[in-house]
Order: structure tokens, then sequence, then C-alpha cells
């Protein structure tokens, strides 16, 4: 339970990051978050889990490391979020610092709007999710 409740949480609370020297990495951020939020909606693990958040993050989320890793997260992805469905509204902020970047979104889940920090890092040269929460 003490590994759902973060995935719950990232795909429950979607946010946006970028804003750095040019639009180019501010879309990029932007675009994951919203490929991050239908990849949950989608229940597309191999998505989620394989192209938009890190590998410390599956680590996190799963308590394991490598393939593994990414199979568990998968496994979770599907378990943990039946019936759930997020929908993103809107870009508050977004911060964009070399190969960093944060950001914050306001998104609807389950009838409700939150604003939702994001943190995300250049993982093989992309911008990847990296933390759902405040740091």
């Amino acid at each position: 339970m003490k590994r759902v409740l973060p995935l719950l949480l990232l795909v429950a609370l979607a946010a946006g990051c970028g804003g750095g020297d040019d639009g180019d990495d501010r879309a990029e951020v932007e675009q994951v978050i919203r490929d991050y939020v239908k990849a949950g909606n989608d229940r597309d693990g191999d998505k989620y889990c394989g192209d938009l958040v890190t590998d410390e993050y599956v680590a996190q989320l799963t308590g394991a490391t490598g393939n593994n890793a990414r199979e568990q997260c998968r496994d979770l992805l599907k378990a943990t979020l039946e019936g759930l469905t997020i929908k993103f509204i809107r870009t508050e902020s977004v911060r964009v610092e070399g190969d960093r970047a944060k950001a914050v979104v306001v998104i609807e889940a389950a009838g409700r709007r939150n604003e939702q920090p994001f943190t995300l890092v250049k993982q093989d040269g992309e911008f990847r999710i990296s933390s759902a929460a405040d740091e």
C-alpha cells in the first residue's frame, strides 16, 4: 500500500514544467505531463513507466530496479487506477533550468480540481517526470 499511494498521487494530480531560455523546453515539459495524464487514463503502462518517468522514480515507486521495476510499475498502474480518470485543465507555471524543470498544473480528478507540482529531469536527452510532489 505504501508504494501505491505515490502512483495514485502522480496520476491523480498532473502537472506541467518548462520555461527556460526557449519555448521548446517549455513545450516539451508540458507535453510530457499531458502524455503522462493520458497514459494514466489509458492505463498504458509501457508509455507511462517506460517513457514518461525517470528510472529513479520507478525504483522509488516499486522498490525494485532494472527491468523488473518497469514491469512492477506497469502492474501497479493497471491494478490501482481502475475507474480513475484525470483531466488536464491548464498549466499554472513552468520553469526550466538546464536539465531540470518544475511546473504546476491544474488537474481534475473525481470532480475536484487541484494544483499539482511536478519536477522533471532530462534522462537520455528527454524530460521525464522525477517527482509529482512539493520538494
